[in-house]
């Protein structure tokens, strides 16, 4: 039986080339061809067999490589989303987030106060001043603190200092009473406590009459506040 050696086919009979591949089928006729022939044949067959072998190792290897980028890819995708784009981001930005919101406001407001000129005064002397004055340092100081307050607590476009004066005269200090309130919610802003009554405890004590202690509780926390910067 003879066999080409080019493609290892089996040939019927006596031919001269090859019907699967085409190729000249040399040595056909006697022992000798015809052992030649078994030899070209056998020396093909032998390359088939190297050829489908090294394809198979060829594909072997295709798959594992795929299955290995495969399994590559999901653990990219699981881990590493995870890792950056889930649960570390997500609990850092949050954590960022709840960190920016709660220190914002003051980060701002040191800024602003250390290039405004926010500074601390001496509770006692501008008690003395206010009573000296019979007042009018009063509602100096009472501006003043308005002002520091607002920009302590991030709130730079609330009612200035002056108008606070002239609304709190022209209303018989009526108006007094609801900026005793507001600068209670600010100055627990500035401290950190978002539930915080000082604005309430602030508004009884101008009702009965003890105004100057929540004045100078204000003035205590700017005190404390620019201290801190």
């Amino acid at each position: 039986m003879n066999f080409c050696p080019n493609c290892g086919s089996k040939l019927d009979g006596k031919v001269r080339f090859c019907p699967n591949c085409g190729a000249p089928v040399a040595g056909q006729g006697g022992a000798g061809s015809s052992f030649g022939s078994e030899g070209a044949g056998a020396a093909g067959s032998g390359q088939q067999m190297s050829i489908e072998t090294d394809y198979s190792r060829y594909r072997g290897y295709e798959d594992y490589a795929s299955g290995t980028r495969s399994a590559g890819s999901q653990y990219t995708n699981a881990g590493d989303g995870a890792y950056s784009g889930g649960a570390y981001s997500s609990g850092n930005a949050q954590g960022a987030g709840a960190y920016g919101n709660a220190g914002a406001q003051r980060t701002r407001a040191y800024t602003a106060g250390t290039s405004t000129g926010i500074s601390r005064r001496n509770i006692a002397l501008c008690v003395i001043f206010s009573l000296l004055t019979f007042g009018i340092y009063g509602l100096f100081w009472m501006a003043k603190e308005n002002d520091d307050i607002n920009l302590l607590s991030g709130e730079v476009n609330a009612t200035g200092g002056g108008m606070v004066v002239l609304l709190s005269i022209v209303t018989c200090g009526i108006y007094a009473l609801y900026w005793y309130y507001k600068m209670g919610e600010r100055t627990d802003r500035i401290k950190g406590s978002q539930e915080g009554s000082t604005g309430l405890i602030y508004l009884l004590l101008a009702i009965f009459g003890l105004s100057i202690v929540s004045v100078c509780l204000i003035q205590d926390t700017i005190n404390r506040s620019v201290g801190r910067i």
